[in-house]
């Protein structure tokens, strides 16, 4: 099966764990260390993952950030990480 582009309706990050990896959801979850349902949120970009959850995200999958997050969302992630920076 090839892989889908985000433009035919799958989310890159579903997409390198799908096809790049080879993972199913609940694998994810668990080794981010949180619940399936939270994670499918975070897949389907109903819900933004932590900072600690974006980087063990990017490990895991082995991808950079701009290959499974939008602009914004990696611009909030910055945003995030100089916040409790000055904390």
């Amino acid at each position: 099966m090839p892989l889908k582009t985000p433009e035919e309706g799958v989310q890159p990050i579903k997409a390198f764990r799908r096809w790049k990896r080879n993972l199913r959801q609940d694998e994810v979850a668990d080794a981010i260390d949180i619940g399936a349902p939270e994670y499918s949120r975070i897949e389907n970009g109903i819900r933004l993952p932590t900072v600690h959850q974006y980087d063990e995200l990017c490990r895991l999958l082995k991808a950079k950030p701009e290959q499974l997050f939008s602009r914004h969302v990696i611009a909030e992630m910055e945003e995030r990480r100089r916040r409790a920076a000055t904390a």
